[in-house]
């Protein structure tokens, strides 16, 4: 179940221009804090930087 939130997640952050906080709601977590934290557990990354690196406007 989580692995599929945190999926969504990543979907959400290559496919919109949502905040942490909205995609948060949209996969049913409260805390954005905890969401960053998991979310950098699933995917090595924070969501910020993966929404960056994913769209192609990370500097390396």
């Amino acid at each position: 179940m989580q692995e599929i939130r945190y999926a969504l997640a990543a979907q959400l952050l290559e496919s919109t221009s949502l905040t942490i906080g909205e995609i948060c709601e949209k996969i049913g977590i409260r805390d954005p804090f905890h969401f960053s934290r998991e979310f950098k557990r699933y995917h090595e990354r924070s969501p910020s930087l993966y929404r960056k690196v994913r769209q192609g406007t990370a500097k390396m």
